[in-house]
């Protein structure tokens, strides 16, 4: 499914999350409003190089990151999971939903500052 005038990383990334081969990896969560990664070390090996250009999970993780999307915390007996090897990733973005591809158009990359601001206020 692509979406036309939607960033290729979203298209890319909402047809990963779909795609029902790669789903002991990568799937939507049980309310379909985010998505999980499971054992971020075999998913970057087997699934982000069917996709991307990498097999980097911290360079995906830095994307998302860019497209506004936050990492949801886990809670297990009251206490914030700790990273372990066998961490589940969940990340959501209010615009990044199972069965709404049209949502996709409103997920923006965030603006970086612009250079020539930085300077102006010294320039006489």
């Amino acid at each position: 499914m692509l979406q036309r005038n939607v960033p290729a990383f979203l298209n890319k990334l909402y047809n990963m999350v779909n795609d029902p081969g790669s789903d002991e990896l990568i799937r939507w969560s049980d309310d379909g409003q985010s998505f999980i990664v499971i054992r971020h070390e075999d998913f970057a090996k087997r699934v982000l190089p069917r996709f991307f250009k990498h097999s980097n999970f911290s360079s995906f993780v830095r994307q998302l990151n860019m497209y506004g999307f936050h990492k949801v915390p886990h809670l297990q007996q009251g206490v914030l999971q700790a990273d372990s090897e066998s961490e589940r990733w969940e990340f959501s973005n209010p615009h990044f939903q199972r069965n709404q591809p049209d949502l996709l158009l409103l997920v923006t990359r965030k603006k970086g500052r612009d250079p020539e601001d930085k300077e102006t206020s010294t320039i006489d």
